[in-house]
């Protein structure tokens, strides 16, 4: 079932990769809300949208808001379950604008009486890998308008996870002072900057 093609490929998308890792849920809180933003540096087409989060991610949303106000949404899960993540396609591709906002607003249910919560009674939960850990994350393949600017997307897009991924490293530094890991994670991303 491999076919392929006598000529490389025109277009190149890049996979966005929005993401809170701060991710703190205190057992027993229903309604714990998580956000992430992101500007894009230049034109893009957003053609699809993954959402991501484990068994407390009660609702999903993000959206665009476009440097003239108006908001275009990409995807809004108003019941998520862990089983049903997948990749969405959108059937027209979605013009976003070099100063749109990503946003990304997820909402945690930790309580006992979500019936996915893994832990019974409810434990605080923190972001991880595992799935009784919590992500929230929103991948979204763009194409870039001009293909000049795929360069300049991708670098933009690994400038802000460095630092975001700095800022949380430097806050467990300030909570663990005397954690020589974290002291050495965040000096090999200041060394990618």
């Amino acid at each position: 079932g491999l076919f392929f093609a006598e000529k490389p490929p025109t277009k190149h998308p890049h996979a966005l990769v929005i993401r809170n890792k701060s991710i703190d849920i205190p057992a027993g809180v229903a309604d714990h809300v998580v956000t992430a933003t992101y500007e894009l540096p230049v034109d893009v087409e957003a053609l699809s949208v993954y959402p991501h989060a484990h068994y407390l991610g009660k609702r999903l949303e993000a959206f665009a808001l476009l440097p003239d106000g108006t908001t275009n949404w990409l995807i809004r899960i108003a019941d998520w379950d862990f089983n049903w993540q997948d990749e969405y396609r959108y059937v027209d591709a979605i013009f976003l604008p070099a100063g749109s906002e990503i946003r990304m607003q997820y909402t945690f249910d930790n309580s006992a009486s979500n019936p996915r919560n893994p832990n019974t009674p409810p434990r605080h939960v923190s972001y991880g890998q595992r799935s009784t850990d919590e992500m929230a994350e929103l991948m979204i393949q763009v194409l870039p308008r001009a293909p000049s600017d795929l360069d300049a997307l991708r670098q933009h897009s690994v400038d802000v996870a460095i630092h975001e991924d700095i800022e949380i490293r430097e806050a467990r530094i300030r909570s663990s002072p005397p954690n020589a890991r974290q002291h050495f994670n965040v000096a090999m991303r200041y060394l990618q900057i």
